[in-house]
């Protein structure tokens, strides 16, 4: 699968959470649903970000680049509208799936928005191997920017000399205008409304929208399944990744290494033996021995 030997991918790994100060431990807020088809079936459901709670998703970097290029370039206000408007019509044709995390344990916002307000369950996810299994390329973990300075953004020094007639800086640093929108699309997925801060979020980004890569093909066929199927009164498109078929070709981690605990809803009313006895009873859930009960008081 990979395209340099395993020691150097570890090592990149290692580096990439360093560098880019990962924590440890990544939380995922979520339902009695889909922790059972986390372990029973071993998937892991990626949506569309805009049938997120974000109005704004994925269109408030875009938009916020547009208004500081129409104030610095006013003789080429229609050439940036043009522009954006090209970019706001790929977005709409959903060109990510994601999956979120929290760095936040235990967080009542997270309960209470993203857990049926508290009645669900937190999954403990090991950052190394969510780094691991899903690689560097095909799919990306990233934190979420909320402190938006969009003057001292590279790419707005780049557009701002486009529009203002000067090419050859995004010539040197991007080739063309095409490829200039696809790097303001792919940056929208990672920044959001400084009001969701509080979140501290990281992304796992499934995108299908790069310049080699038009389709999902970084991964076997076997490994996904994109489908419909109807959310909170509308039809949404989902891409439901497969672990068991995953973990058959990348050997570095297996299910025990990428899920380390289990925390139960402050308002949920599970029964901890039959949770346990559940986990007991399938191959990739014994192993899972952090299981607790949330300390968080919501009600």
């Amino acid at each position: 699968m990979r395209n340099i030997d395993e020691d150097s991918f570890i090592q990149e790994v290692e580096k990439r959470m360093r560098e880019k100060d990962y924590p440890d431990k990544l939380y995922h807020y979520t339902s009695a649903e889909a922790l059972f088809g986390i372990f029973t079936k071993q998937e892991l459901w990626f949506s569309n970000p805009l049938m997120l709670n974000d109005r704004e998703e994925c269109f408030y970097f875009p938009r916020e680049l547009k208004k500081a290029l129409k104030e610095s370039c006013p003789q080429s206000i229609n050439r940036i509208e043009t522009f954006f408007d090209s970019v706001f019509i790929e977005i709409e044709k959903e060109p990510f799936y994601i999956m979120c995390f929290s760095k936040l344990k235990d967080d009542a916002a997270q309960w209470d928005r993203y857990s049926n307000k508290g009645k669900g369950f937190c999954i403990e996810f090991d950052t190394k191997a969510l780094l691991l299994l899903f690689g560097t390329k095909w799919i990306q973990l990233w934190p979420v920017c909320y402190d938006l300075e969009v003057h001292k953004h590279p790419l707005f020094e780049i557009l701002k000399e486009y529009f203002s007639g000067n090419d050859q800086l995004l010539k040197k640093q991007l080739g063309n205008e095409d490829s200039a929108k696809e790097q303001v699309i792919m940056l929208s997925i990672a920044h959001k409304h400084p009001s969701f801060k509080a979140e501290q979020e990281y992304r796992l980004v499934f995108s299908h929208y790069t310049s080699s890569v038009k389709s999902l093909t970084g991964l076997k066929s076997n490994c996904y399944e994109e489908k419909y199927m109807p959310t909170n009164g509308v039809i949404s498109h989902k891409c439901i990744l497969k672990l068991s078929e995953l973990f058959n070709f990348e050997k570095n981690v297996s299910f025990k290494d990428l899920i380390t605990g289990i925390i139960v809803g402050p308002n949920s009313e599970q029964n901890m033996p039959t949770l346990k006895q559940y986990l007991e009873s399938l191959k990739q859930g014994k192993e899972i021995r952090n299981i607790s009960r949330s300390s968080c008081p919501l009600r």
